[in-house]
């Protein structure tokens, strides 16, 4: 049975061009069991076993399988990430817009008791007696002036 270089790599997870480097390192070797057939090269059985068990030797073997699924998996990590961000985003929002209502509504308060003391310092009350005083005055010891 014979495969494209493209179908080999993907059956021995490496590139396209790692298995086509192959090819031509072991052309001499591979010479009757590769042909072309319009700008396309097939291999025979011989060819396929004999190149992976080149690849088998090889320290380099890049899984391509494995590649594939940390990248889903870093997509997925990213997707999840970007919508963590996102809610934070709003309760972010959420909070500074409590906490300028609650600026808003102490900066009120704060004006109304400035104009309570305004009004205070235009129009003072007189300070009520002392205790003592009134004390002394039920008593008859306090006469206005000082005590007896």
């Amino acid at each position: 049975m014979t495969k494209t270089i493209r179908e080999l790599a993907k059956e021995m997870n490496c590139s396209y061009e790692a298995v086509r480097k192959q090819v031509k390192r072991y052309s001499k070797e591979l010479q009757d069991h590769i042909f072309k057939q319009h700008k396309t090269q097939y291999l025979d059985d011989y060819a396929c076993d004999f190149l992976r068990d080149k690849r088998m030797d090889s320290p380099v073997v890049v899984a391509r399988i494995e590649y594939d699924e940390a990248v889903e998996a870093l997509k997925k990590k990213y997707t999840e990430l970007l919508e963590e961000h996102t809610a934070l985003q709003k309760e972010n929002t959420r909070l500074i817009s409590d906490k300028n209502e609650q600026i808003a509504l102490l900066q009120a308060d704060n004006a109304a008791a400035k104009g309570e003391v305004a009004k205070a310092d235009k129009d003072p009350k007189p300070l009520p007696k002392p205790f003592w005083t009134v004390v002394a005055g039920l008593f008859g010891l306090y006469d206005g002036e000082g005590i007896f």
